[in-house]
């Protein structure tokens, strides 16, 4: 689909959209990938008065998984803005193997913002992984994370010999 919640190269929204809209994108994103990549949706979304929250995990082929947190203010206008999110991508094989994380949680020293991105070896699960900034211009969205993970399986994750999936 064309349609996506990203306003800028690969990046979520900064500005509020209409909830209905927010909702329909989201939905645009997941349906994308059904037909040949997303297996299940264990995504929940929680409503309260000045906030969304979705949570949950994603379901892929070859034992992907992505867990997602978003937490969205909403405004009186009923338009919401992505105030807080977690994106962690891993692969479930023998043991959880982490791949990359998107989070605004908390900022590094030296970053501008709390914008950031872990980069794991999914050969080495134990290992800490490296942070890279991000910067809030940049913040991915869900489906920008999707094909990211999409393209890490058929660029690297498939040749990793980690038995079949």
């Amino acid at each position: 689909m064309s349609r996506s919640l990203r306003t800028n190269p690969g990046g979520a929204s900064k500005r509020p959209q209409r909830i209905d809209a927010y909702l329909n994108l989201h939905e645009a994103h997941l349906a994308r990938f059904r037909d040949h990549f997303l297996i299940e949706n264990d995504l929940d979304f929680g409503y309260r008065k000045r906030e969304v929250r979705v949570g949950g995990r994603l379901h892929f082929v070859h034992d992907l998984i992505l867990d997602v947190d978003i937490k969205l203010a909403v405004d009186a206008d009923r338009r919401v803005r992505v105030i807080r999110y977690r994106f962690n991508a891993a692969l479930l094989r023998d043991r959880h193997r982490p791949i990359f994380r998107y989070d605004n949680a908390h900022a590094y020293p030296g970053h501008p913002d709390a914008h950031h991105k872990h980069v794991f070896d999914p050969l080495d699960p134990a290992a800490l992984g490296t942070v890279e900034w991000v910067g809030e211009e940049l913040q991915p969205d869900l489906g920008a994370v999707i094909d990211e993970l999409f393209a890490w399986w058929f660029e690297k994750g498939r040749f990793l010999g980690l038995g079949e999936g």
